[in-house]
């Protein structure tokens, strides 16, 4: 099985069965994606959204929905994945759910638990510093590490504003995030430029 290839190659899971669970939440969550970059390609070329989108919408918000008890679930059962006992992509499933839900309390809730998980290389420091920066952008505060963005009025990406833009690369470099301005190129083709 796959599950025995990766274990061969990484070593041994302590919890191979609670990593499965963990995987089959990350395939329900990412199942839309594809459609919706889509939707996102036509509205940033054409300025409006696709009528095929809408239902597709509705049904990603059910699947969070049920992810999110499921999660629970899981962490009630098991505890709060970790690098070390369900390896690197499934430790991490449980952090799409959160960055993905609608309610911001989610995100306010289990923020410190990411945030020790990265600073013990437990969890990624990538989403850890995303639900940060989400959670900032939803209090309408500036965000910490750039990694929220919004749409310009020409409909290109940039991102919300930056809390001390000048100490953003040293925040980033503390949890072994690369530049920003490298970061925002590569990821929104957007010239970071601090002032």
């Amino acid at each position: 099985s796959q599950m025995d290839r990766h274990q061969k190659k990484h070593g041994k899971l302590q919890q191979p069965e609670v990593a499965q669970q963990w995987l089959q939440v990350i395939m329900k969550d990412q199942a839309l994606d594809y459609y919706i970059d889509r939707a996102k390609g036509t509205y940033m070329k054409l300025g409006r959204i696709p009528q095929w989108y809408h239902p597709l919408g509705m049904y990603k918000a059910q699947i969070t929905k049920d992810n999110y008890a499921y999660m629970r679930q899981l962490i009630a059962t098991h505890g709060w994945p970790k690098y070390s006992t369900v390896g690197d992509l499934a430790a991490d499933a449980p952090l799409l759910v959160i960055n993905h839900h609608e309610d911001p309390a989610v995100r306010v809730t289990y923020l410190p638990q990411i945030k020790q998980n990265c600073l013990e290389k437990e969890g990624s420091c990538m989403e850890y510093a995303k639900i940060q920066d989400r959670v900032l952008v939803d209090a309408n505060k500036p965000q910490l590490y750039g990694m929220q963005f919004r749409y310009a009025p020409d409909r290109t990406l940039e991102p919300f504003p930056v809390q001390n833009p000048e100490l953003v690369d040293q925040r980033r470099k503390e949890i072994g995030l690369e530049p920003l301005k490298d970061y925002l190129k590569r990821k929104i083709d957007y010239d970071w430029l601090v002032e």
